[in-house]
């Protein structure tokens, strides 16, 4: 689902060199890797949305790493005590690590839901746990860094309204729920 299949669907790639024995057994399905029926809606959705994401790659990189920019920037503004967990130029262009110190990353998620925006505090297979990522327990941030950050991840760019309005809401509950905003208007996104 982040490069626009049906959620529920992935692909794994099995190197050769690599000694490998199935987790399940029975059936000829994925020559005798998986047992069981296969997900042949998700496959298609699957195949359909890689060959959009190969035939749109260079355009889609350059918009979400655009976007991704903008809400560097205008968090960094607005929000002057937000921490980037990611390094500025070593990260995926369409996901951002963000911190907001003094705020629970699983608070944070429930008031923007109840808002319509959705963001994470850590990953889809971890949804509905309060557990701290996982993700930057394993890049050394201590447990109290991993509760405090969410992840920002766009699976293809966002029309610019919708871009200015969700980051109006964050802000606005990043703000109501620390005290954070320094500046007594809001900023225009420049896109």
């Amino acid at each position: 689902h982040k490069i626009g299949a049906l959620p529920g669907i992935g692909a794994l790639v099995i190197s050769e060199r690599v000694a490998q024995q199935p987790l399940l057994f029975g059936g000829a399905q994925e020559t005798r890797w998986r047992a069981g029926t296969e997900n042949l809606a998700g496959i298609i959705s699957f195949g359909l949305a890689a060959a959009s994401l190969k035939k749109h790659q260079d355009s889609w990189r350059m918009k979400v790493a655009e976007q991704t920019t903008v809400i560097r920037d205008y968090l960094a503004d607005m929000l002057p005590g937000t921490v980037f967990l990611n390094d500025e130029l070593n990260h995926v262009p369409h996901t951002l690590s963000i911190r907001f110190p003094g705020i629970r990353s699983d608070d944070l998620v429930v008031a923007l839901d109840l808002k319509g925006v959705s963001i994470s505090a850590g990953s889809a297979c971890a949804s509905g746990k309060q557990l701290p990522s996982p993700v930057l327990l394993a890049m050394g941030y201590p447990e109290d860094i991993a509760r405090e950050s969410v992840r920002v991840s766009l699976f293809r760019p966002l029309a610019d309204d919708d871009l200015q309005r969700a980051l109006e809401l964050l802000v606005e509950t990043v703000d109501a729920m620390s005290g954070y905003l320094t500046k007594p208007t809001r900023k225009e996104v420049l896109v």
